[in-house]
């Protein structure tokens, strides 16, 4: 009735689960170094922007409809990325030229005393 499972040959796609291992190490680092020089919000700005194309890949490619409502909340989304992008432009021509070393989003990810220390 049941068939023998240890029976079964399901082939292991080993060159598969290496190129996904690879892809999967490069977003990390991607992810690591994009938050390093920016900020967690760029993060999800940038996020926004992949889910855009990645819809429009989807129309364009399995013509997949899209209804009133998700127009409506991408318009939302677009605007809402507009807005940051404006306000980071404001906030970047009336800041100083050098930032203030008390802000978190300025600091090095890695100290000098750190290396220092470690010899």
């Amino acid at each position: 009735m049941h068939p023998d499972l240890n029976s079964i040959d399901v082939g292991f796609p080993v060159t598969w689960l290496l190129i996904s291992a690879v892809s999967a190490f490069g977003l990390n680092i991607s992810v690591f170094l994009l938050i390093g020089r920016s900020s967690a919000l760029t993060m999800n700005v940038a996020g926004v922007i992949k889910d855009w194309l990645l819809i429009l890949l989807s129309v364009v490619l399995y013509q997949t409809p899209v209804g009133s409502l998700q127009i409506f909340g991408y318009g939302i989304a677009f605007a809402g990325v507009c807005w940051y992008n404006y306000q980071k432009l404001q906030g970047m021509q009336s800041s100083p030229k050098h930032p203030e070393p008390s802000d978190p989003e300025n600091k090095p990810l890695l100290s000098e005393t750190a290396d220092e220390n470690k010899s």
